[in-house]
């Protein structure tokens, strides 16, 4: 499949569409302390009031901000990856509600190109945030799966995931994705989950969530910067609004390979 291959209604699409879907503003005249801290506890579970609160502390220390303005920028950036990830399942026709959600699963299908990405609509434990893995080649990839887990790689029939799934590619060069890819595998695997999404951006981090693995394969393998609106946490939907990244399939299908007695041949 060419790399040149696009999706030509999706960002026409999404664009119209998007006009349609709110941006819930965090004011503090109206949320309190408490209340911005229940919700980081709500949208990361596993995560404790005082996780949050010294979390938040150590990210005031280094901005100069108040504790309140540190949380309610979290939550700012809590709510934009929700709204990303709802903007791009309206753009693919597959936008989700509780009263009428499409659960399909399907298996992973191969990349265009070693160090493409994909993104699914995932949730844990009935928090919609998304996840996002890197292609370690044309079909396995390099992920951190998710609490009490360690990151690994796994071939691309091996990993299931959500109808509204999207593949995408960058705008750097083969050899910047190549050295991307390979930091991911050869440097990021078999490392803890990081419960903190809202402060991911410590290139020396030991624990990793997902979008954190594939921000410090970027950042440390190609020299390039993919959380799509800055501040102290990079989201999986993020990295699909930055600027150099753009989706190259959606996936709708499990892959003919893996249909396959011996998918990997």
């Amino acid at each position: 499949m060419s790399r040149t291959h696009r999706l030509g209604l999706f960002i026409v699409v999404g664009i119209a569409l998007s006009l349609f879907i709110p941006t819930i503003p965090v004011q503090a005249s109206s949320v309190t302390e408490h209340e911005l801290i229940n919700e980081i506890v709500r949208t990361n579970p596993g995560t404790t009031e005082h996780m949050v609160i010294e979390s938040a502390d150590k990210i005031a220390e280094r901005t100069g901000k108040t504790r309140e303005e540190t949380l309610q920028d979290i939550v700012k950036e809590i709510r934009q990856n929700a709204r990303y990830r709802d903007e791009t399942l309206a753009e693919i026709r597959l936008l989700q509600t509780k009263s009428n959600a499409n659960n399909e699963s399907v298996q992973l299908p191969t990349s265009y190109n070693k160090g493409d990405m994909f993104l699914t609509p995932a949730s844990t434990l009935g928090v919609e945030h998304g996840h996002i893995g890197i292609y370690g080649g044309y079909n396995w990839i390099v992920e951190a799966q998710g609490p009490g887990k360690l990151s690994r790689w796994a071939w691309n029939c091996e990993v299931v995931v959500q109808k509204g799934t999207v593949l995408m590619e960058t705008t750097c060069t083969q050899d910047q994705q190549n050295a991307a890819a390979d930091y991911a595998y050869f440097n990021l695997v078999d490392r803890p989950y990081n419960l903190y999404f809202w402060d991911n951006k410590n290139l020396d981090s030991y624990d990793l969530n997902c979008s954190q693995l594939v921000w410090i394969a970027y950042m440390k393998g190609a020299g390039v910067d993919l959380d799509g609106n800055g501040g102290s946490g990079v989201f999986p939907y993020d990295i699909k609004e930055s600027t150099y990244t753009k989706v190259n399939w959606v996936v709708e299908t499990a892959p003919d390979s893996c249909k396959r007695k011996d998918p990997y041949q």
